[in-house]
């Protein structure tokens, strides 16, 4: 770990593949709006030490969807 890595309180991961979340969108017949990938995470701390470090896979993944 990095040397100034600190825990925050308790949290609660539900990791989803893409596609089904993807897939569950357009059969809620949601138009989707936005999807972007991150090499980071973009919530949780404790997924922050990898930030800039090389041959990522996304973390994060950011999904808008509008009703149709």
């Amino acid at each position: 770990t990095e040397k100034n890595y600190q825990p925050r309180k308790k949290s609660l991961w539900f990791p989803h593949q893409l596609g089904a979340i993807v897939s569950a969108t357009t059969a809620a017949e949601l138009q989707i709006a936005k999807l972007e990938d991150f090499p980071h995470s973009i919530r949780e701390v404790e997924y922050d030490i990898f930030v800039g470090r090389s041959a990522q896979l996304p973390m994060s993944s950011l999904l808008q969807a509008r009703k149709l």
